[in-house]
């Protein structure tokens, strides 16, 4: 069976502790520009299908979106409050 080819990466999900610093961080190292940040969402559905049933209601999350330039990779960022 052959393997496929990859002809690049598209989006990456990282897990941070702070995401604001995070952005500080991949500015520094990879040149990244934050695009989007939506600190502390909420969202049921959101937690429902990553399997956090029952901490659903209360759960929230920081996410953050960096475009990494002359590259199609595009960096989330989460941290998990």
């Amino acid at each position: 069976m052959e393997r496929p080819v990859f002809t690049g990466l598209s989006h990456v999900c990282i897990f941070v502790d702070n995401v604001e610093k995070a952005f500080v961080y991949y500015k520094r190292i990879l040149n990244a520009n934050p695009r989007q940040y939506l600190p502390h969402w909420k969202n049921k559905g959101f937690f429902m299908a990553g399997g956090f049933i029952k901490e659903a209601e209360d759960a929230d999350v920081s996410i953050g979106f960096m475009d990494v330039p002359g590259t199609k990779l595009t960096l989330e960022l989460m941290c998990y409050h």
